[in-house]
This record gives structure tokens, C-alpha cells and sequence, in this order.
């Protein structure tokens, strides 16, 4: 699981949605998968009090002279800038927001919502790498009358009072704006 496309979505948009600091210090958010050649030999050049490169497995190391992070996943980094686009969209719910796991009938599914000023930024994930997923999320005041947007996912859901039906592939994210306006 580790190492998927997969996981590497629920990282990244986990990272988008959490409503703390979004901060990237490897390549892995933008599919970056380089084995670095100079891992572990002497250094040429140095800007550390280190002769010999070391790199951790799947993280650039910005001392490290003999490449500059990128990916060759292209579809990997257009969603890495799609999703810090909505995170900069979102900016003022997610960081100001009031934080809240939500309420599922399955161990399997995780949550949650970040609400400001009646709109909400409401995140759901499979942690089931192998099955789809069916669940119903408990939103207060969830109703057909309010606009739900979907950012990221598959399936549309089912609004009823108070709740929220979804279908999940393994390990899918649905990432959905809920306003009292449309957006």
C-alpha cells in the first residue's frame, strides 16, 4: 500500500484538508521517485559538515547538488497542483475552521469536516486498500437545500437529513465544499 498511487493521494490530500500547516519537504507529494546515484558516496562538494551524500529512501535532499527534485508522473503533479489550488481556495475554513471527525458507520472509513461561518470542508476516506466501500457520514444540518461541491472523488453521494450516503473505491478520497451558497 505504501508507495501506491493510492496512498500517495490520501497523503496529499490529507495534507490539503487538515487544518494545519501544509508543508512539503519531500518529493513524494509530486511523484517524485528518484534513486539518487551519489547515495552514500563521498561528496564533492558539500554545504554541511557531511563528506558523503546521504539521501532518506523517497525524499530529496535539498544539500544534495546532484539533481533538483521533479517528477516524471505527470498526472501525479497536476493533481499536486489541483489540490493546493483548492487548499488555497479553501484557505480561510480549513485554517480558521472549527476541526471535527464525523460520525460513520464503518471502522474502515475516516471523516471529517472543518466549518466556518455555516460552509464546510468535508474530507472522507477509504483506509481499505482492497474493496469499495459503502458508508453513511453524520453531517449536522446536511440537507439538499445547502450546495455540496465536489472536489475530488468518483461517485456522487446521497444527501439526506443529517447524513451522507457515499460509495468509496479502495482507498479513494472524496474531498466535498458544503455552503450556504453556491460557490
Amino acid at each position: 500500500y505504501e508507495g501506491t498511487k493510492s496512498y500517495w493521494q490520501q497523503v496529499l490530500w490529507f495534507g490539503v484538508t487538515y487544518p494545519k500547516n501544509t508543508y512539503f519537504l519531500d518529493g513524494f507529494q509530486s511523484g517524485d521517485d528518484y534513486n539518487y546515484k551519489f547515495e552514500n558516496k563521498k561528496a564533492y562538494l558539500t554545504s554541511t559538515d557531511d563528506d558523503y551524500f546521504f539521501v532518506h529512501k523517497g525524499q530529496f535532499d535539498i544539500f544534495n547538488f546532484s539533481r533538483q527534485p521533479k517528477s516524471e508522473h505527470n498526472e501525479y503533479y497536476e493533481e499536486f497542483k489541483r489540490a493546493l489550488s483548492f487548499n488555497k481556495m479553501a484557505k480561510n475554513i480549513i485554517s480558521e475552521g472549527k476541526f471535527k471527525l464525523l460520525k460513520t458507520n464503518s471502522d474502515e472509513i475516516l471523516a471529517y469536516a472543518t466549518e466556518k461561518d455555516k460552509d464546510s470542508v468535508i474530507t472522507i476516506m477509504n483506509l481499505n486498500k482492497e474493496q469499495n466501500k459503502q458508508a453513511e457520514i453524520k453531517v449536522k444540518k446536511m440537507n439538499k437545500k445547502r450546495y455540496l461541491l465536489k472536489i475530488n472523488g468518483v461517485a456522487e453521494p446521497i444527501i439526506k437529513r443529517g447524513k451522507m450516503i457515499v460509495e468509496l473505491m479502495p482507498a479513494e478520497v472524496q474531498v466535498y465544499v458544503y455552503s450556504k451558497e453556491r460557490i
